[in-house]
């Protein structure tokens, strides 16, 4: 008989929860919310739940991607410059800063074992979801017939924030990839820390891909995203 996962997410603090269940089911839920960007906002949350089955060997790993975009409106009034009426619209962020745009990242991975008749652990199923919003403004009133200048700032910061999506469509890929190519283990519980590491390192080497991204275009500066005071 199959376990059932129970998962247990929040946004406001980091948590770590575990559904203990009698032998010979197992399973286990881990949550980890990352940081907040300068050129985005995103939380990634992160769960590994693990299932016994007393099925025939059979491997296979899977990604569901779900992508959505929201707007907040921007009033550019007379007399004032298109980035202060972006500032007064953009919403303010846990660390008090603002974002004129911002990406919301949600990955989540599962996968299940089963034991060989060596008795050893092997991995049978992955499947990783990958979730993200982007959030951008959207002008709703301005002086003059031209908005050619917003027009143009949205289309730069739209491909920005798209840099950011990317990065962590690759991270799910390679996340479901890594933890199916995993060998047995001795036992499913080393099997189940091998893997998680691994899915936390493709994490923590993303979030650096993120610095680094963020670096190397001046937080979208250098592909257009930037406004005159």
């Amino acid at each position: 008989m199959p376990c059932t996962a129970n998962t247990f997410l929040a946004e406001s603090i980091p948590l770590v929860t575990m559904a203990v269940m009698s032998f010979p089911c197992q399973q286990k839920s881990e949550q980890m919310r990352t940081r907040i960007s300068h050129s985005g906002t995103w939380m990634l949350y992160f769960v590994a739940a693990l299932v016994f089955y007393a099925v025939p060997l059979q491997s296979w790993a899977h990604v569901t991607e779900s992508h959505s975009t929201q707007t907040y409106e921007v009033i550019h009034a007379p007399g004032t410059s298109l980035l202060q009426a972006i500032n007064i619209a953009a919403k303010i962020y846990p660390d008090g800063r603002r974002y004129h745009g911002y990406t919301l990242s949600d990955v989540q991975w599962r996968f299940q074992w089963d034991v060989l008749p060596s008795g050893m652990c092997a991995i049978t199923s992955v499947h990783t979801t990958l979730k993200t919003t982007i959030t951008l403004p959207r002008l709703l009133k301005w002086p003059g017939a031209d908005r050619t200048e917003f027009d143009t700032y949205l289309a730069a910061l739209t491909r920005h924030e798209e840099g950011h999506k990317q990065l962590w469509k690759n991270a799910a890929n390679q996340i479901d990839q890594a933890i199916i190519q995993l060998g047995p283990r001795l036992s499913c519980n080393s099997l189940e820390l091998d893997a998680n590491r691994v899915g936390r390192s493709i994490l923590d080497r993303t979030r650096a891909a993120e610095i680094e991204y963020d670096l190397s275009t001046n937080h979208g500066c250098t592909q257009g995203a930037c406004l005159p005071r």
